[in-house]
This record gives C-alpha cells, sequence and structure tokens, in this order.
C-alpha cells in the first residue's frame, strides 16, 4: 500500500484500491475486482509485488491510449506459444526486480523498443483497459490464471504486451513458489 500511495497520479486519473483477500481462487478474485469498479484501466497485482516506478499510472495509459488494440499489458512475458506450458521457463521478454527470499534479482530478458505483442504475461502485474472475464470455471486455483486470461484476451481479438520501461515498474518479492496444484492446471491449459 504504501508503493502504490507514492506514484504519481496524472491529472484527471482516479485511482481507487480494491482488496480481495480469501478469494477461493485468483480468477475469482479477478472478476470480484473486475465486476466491483468500472474504471477503464485496471491493474491486477499480486500482494508481494512493490510498485517501483512512480510514474507507471502514465505510462501504462501512454501505451494504451497509443495501442488500443492492446487489451492487456504485463511486464515478463513469452512471445511464443509454449508447448508444455511451462511459460515460467520460458519467458523471453521483459524486465523486473524480484526477489526469492535469498537474493534481490534484476531480471532484464529484453526491454522492447516500444511494446511487443507476446503470447502470455506473467500474473504479478497485469494491466488491462478492456474487462474480459476470468475463466474461475475452469481456473479454480492458483496457477495458470495468467496464461489463461492472455488466451481470452486474444479469443476476444485484442493483443497482449509487454512495454518498454525507462524504469522498471516492479519488484516481485515472491520467496519460494508451492506449486502444489501447478500439473494439475498445467495440463487443463494444455
Amino acid at each position: 500500500m504504501d508503493y502504490i500511495s507514492w506514484l504519481r497520479v496524472p491529472n484527471g486519473v482516479e485511482t481507487e484500491i480494491i482488496g480481495i483477500t480469501e478469494a477461493e481462487s485468483m480468477a475469482a478474485g479477478y472478476n470480484a475486482a473486475m465486476h466491483s469498479s468500472d474504471a477503464k484501466y485496471k491493474v491486477y497485482l499480486h500482494q508481494d509485488v512493490f510498485i517501483l516506478n512512480e510514474n507507471m499510472i502514465q505510462e501504462m495509459i501512454d501505451i494504451f491510449e497509443k495501442y488500443p488494440e492492446y487489451g492487456m499489458l504485463g511486464v515478463i512475458g513469452s512471445t511464443k506459444a509454449v508447448s508444455d506450458a511451462n511459460y515460467w521457463l520460458s519467458w523471453d521478454i521483459g524486465c523486473t526486480d524480484a526477489n526469492n527470499s535469498l537474493s534481490q534479482l534484476h531480471i532484464r530478458i529484453s526491454n522492447p523498443d516500444e511494446i511487443e505483442e507476446v503470447k502470455a504475461i506473467d500474473g504479478m502485474f497485469m494491466a488491462t483497459q478492456y474487462d474480459v472475464e476470468w475463466r474461475e470455471d475452469l481456473f479454480d486455483g492458483f496457477d495458470f490464471y495468467d496464461i489463461s486470461q492472455s488466451m481470452e484476451f486474444q479469443r476476444k481479438g485484442y493483443k497482449v504486451g509487454i512495454p518498454h520501461q525507462n524504469r522498471i515498474w516492479c519488484n516481485h518479492v515472491s520467496g519460494s513458489s508451492k506449486l502444489k496444484d501447478y500439473e494439475i492446471y498445467r495440463k487443463k491449459i494444455l
């Protein structure tokens, strides 16, 4: 919340924070948030992601206004479909800082010139300018909701992209993932 409070809010823009706790799944929680706001731009953010770039809101709006065909943006993603659906091993574009509780990482895979279309984005940070229903009917847990949502946006005719980041947008302090039901949802996405 502190990091969000430090963001520069452009003139004419209002911000709203919707915290969803104890959701049955990521998709269910994100649907609840989406339906409770009429905002054009929405940012879906893990509780362990900290926004570092205080100009992120303006930069995001600028990208969406310039490229209305892009429905969703992320900070890290894959330009290729991954045959075994292990996207987290195949991210090939984007930038983020991350902390896995052992060390601070500066992940700089590839920073697009302006924006690059991708097949999927990581769910740590997902920004949208259109509302597309999250598939809580299929992804009723906490894995692959992000890959699914990337596919849903593309099915609706929107592009999904990774924008250029002059300054890194966020830091993901993730610790170690449990991946308890990862295989179940990986098979579903396939």
